[in-house]
């Protein structure tokens, strides 16, 4: 997902999903019943906002979290 925009999900040979990195990545629990995972680091962000914490969920790449994540400790410190 680092260098992608897309991501096509494939079970059995059938695309089963197909979208935007984020947009995909959203759908965690289709992803665990086909046996695969969210990367930690949106995990993480998908997490806290889902406990009130504003957050960018649309950002994945590994630079773009770590800022997401540097600007939530500006606001708080």
């Amino acid at each position: 997902a680092e260098y992608a925009d897309r991501i096509v999900v494939m079970d059995q040979g059938e695309i089963c999903m197909d979208g935007a990195v984020w947009q995909v990545f959203e759908q965690r629990e289709t992803l665990e019943k086909l046996g695969l995972d969210v990367p930690v680091g949106i995990r993480l962000l998908q997490d806290l906002s889902g406990v009130g914490v504003a957050l960018d969920r649309t950002r994945y790449r590994r630079e773009d979290i770590c800022m997401e994540l540097a600007m939530l400790k500006d606001i708080e410190g």
